[in-house]
């Protein structure tokens, strides 16, 4: 299946609302995706308790942390991965969970530098279908539009003062967003 993806700026309140509106239809959980040294990993309802999820974003989207979302009634699956050194590790990502969908919010990498987040799905399965287009509509209801991204309202403040909406604080500020003229 081709990848959805809706790609957008938001600082963390912006994010937060986002979230919340999400929350008042389906409960969600999450958790952060990636490599754990258990599988026993924090899951909750609320994004902003999992550590490090309000922490300044990386200076590029690629290094950004992801988070797995997913409804009430999803079960987490993990891939156990044993290293070359021996250590166990345990992976959380959408290939063993086709019901969730994954975030990256992005968010602030200094006062007025936003790198870009991200929600994507690549699932066939209904419950992330249903759940990536509720938040999409959301995002598109809440955001403006410009070019291909979505822009929440503080990032817009960002924008509005000059600041730079980018996918990496180190590239050249010809690649950022431009402000709408």
């Amino acid at each position: 299946m081709k990848a959805k993806r809706v790609y957008f700026y938001a600082k963390s309140h912006d994010i937060h609302e986002i979230l919340r509106e999400a929350q008042i239809k389906n409960e969600l959980f999450g958790l952060r995706a990636g490599s754990h040294s258990s599988n026993e990993v924090q899951i909750t309802r609320h994004l902003r308790e999992i550590k490090g999820f309000n922490d300044p974003c990386p200076a590029d989207s690629a290094q950004a942390p992801r988070y797995l979302v997913w409804m009430e009634s999803c079960n987490i699956s993990y891939r156990k991965l044993e290293t070359a050194s021996g250590e166990v590790r345990y992976i959380a990502d959408p290939t063993n969970n086709p019901d969730a969908i994954l975030l990256q919010p992005g968010g602030r990498y200094a006062p007025q530098i936003l790198i870009a987040g991200e929600l994507s799905s690549t699932s066939e399965a209904k419950a992330a279908k249903t759940l990536f287009a509720h938040i999409k509509k959301i995002i598109e209801a809440n955001f403006k539009k410009i070019k291909s991204y979505h822009i929440g309202p503080e990032a817009m403040q960002i924008l509005a003062k000059g600041g730079r909406l980018t996918s990496s604080a180190k590239a050249p500020q010809e690649y950022d967003l431009a402000k709408p003229s």
